[in-house]
């Protein structure tokens, strides 16, 4: 039983940083191609923009899934 807790304790930290290593460099992505005025709007730019904000919206939503189901199955439903 403290076995099962611990190795969950250590999904939800590894579940967090990877939320955390998916967003901030989306955000770093967004921020550069809005903050750059060099040259006009490209194509590439456009796409890139997208697949940031894509990234962004929809990764964090699927690892929050996850931790809140490892959350729940450690603390409300204890082996």
């Amino acid at each position: 039983m403290r076995r099962r807790c611990a190795l969950q304790t250590e999904q939800i930290a590894f579940l967090i940083a990877l939320l955390v290593a998916i967003v901030l460099p989306n955000t770093a992505i967004l921020l550069s191609i809005v903050k750059s005025s060099v040259g006009r709007k490209s194509r590439m730019k456009f796409f890139i923009m997208h697949l940031a904000i894509a990234g962004s919206k929809f990764l964090p939503i699927a690892l929050a899934r996850n931790v809140i189901k490892s959350v729940v199955s450690v603390h409300l439903f204890p082996l």
